[in-house]
C-alpha cells in the first residue's frame, strides 16, 4: 500500500464502510495488497477504473461517479489514489 503510514490493523482500523478507487493499469494498489486493505478496512468496496495512476484526471466522469455513490449510500470514505 505504497507509504501507508499505519504498520498494525490490529491497533488502527476504521469500521466503517470505505470505497478505494484504482486505475487498473497502476501498480498502485496492487491485488496481492488487497488482503491487508482489507485488515485495516474491514468494510471496505473496490471500484477499479481503467485508467492509470492519475484517475481523478484521467476519467473525471467515471472518478465522479464514485463520488455519486458515497453521497447516496451514507457516510463512506474515499481512499484515493496518490493524487
Amino acid at each position: 500500500m505504497g507509504d501507508f503510514p499505519f504498520k498494525d490493523p490490529e491497533a488502527t482500523r476504521y469500521d466503517g464502510p470505505t470505497l478505494i478507487v484504482r486505475g487498473t493499469k497502476s501498480h498502485y494498489v496492487a491485488d496481492d495488497v488487497l488482503p491487508v486493505i482489507g485488515r485495516f478496512f474491514p468494510r471496505f468496496e473496490l471500484r477499479d477504473i481503467e485508467c492509470g495512476h492519475w484517475v481523478i484526471s484521467e476519467k473525471p466522469e467515471a472518478f465522479r461517479q464514485g463520488e455519486y455513490f458515497c453521497s447516496t449510500s451514507g457516510t463512506i470514505r474515499l481512499i484515493f489514489q496518490r493524487l
